[in-house]
């Protein structure tokens, strides 16, 4: 519990629930599979951060996260490039991204020798 002060979970989104302790834990969990989290806090008037996992199948994977509007439009790119396998988390400054009061689309394209992955969630910006 040094980590985090809080934990909460959906049991309606996962019914699998794992609790793990010791030193250095960042170091000995790995993920299983390719996972875009629920970006928070959402709704969001600020910054919105979407976590993101990699699993250890390959040495490294072509990611690309990025933002649409309800038009499809591409507002932003919050991170591109070639990222070994682990959890990441990258941030959205909507005010920062000028953006309007609305719904928006993350999507993350995942890509490595075996594989092609493309999940995406949603955001409300509300300020």
């Amino acid at each position: 519990m040094r980590e985090e002060n809080t934990y909460r979970f959906n049991p309606h989104e996962s019914t699998r629930f794992r609790i793990f302790f010791g030193e250095n834990l960042k170091s000995k969990i790995k993920p299983s599979r390719i996972l875009l989290g629920t970006a928070y806090p959402n709704p969001t008037s600020g910054t919105t951060l979407v976590p993101f996992t990699l699993p250890d199948h390959e040495a490294s994977y072509q990611v690309k996260l990025e933002v649409y509007d309800q038009l499809g439009r591409k507002m932003n790119t919050l991170t591109e490039g070639s990222f070994k396998p682990g959890f990441y988390e990258t941030a959205w400054n909507t005010v920062d991204a000028n953006v309007n009061n609305g719904l928006y689309i993350y999507r993350l394209v995942v890509s490595g020798k075996s594989l092609k992955d493309m999940q995406s969630g949603k955001i409300v910006v509300k300020k």
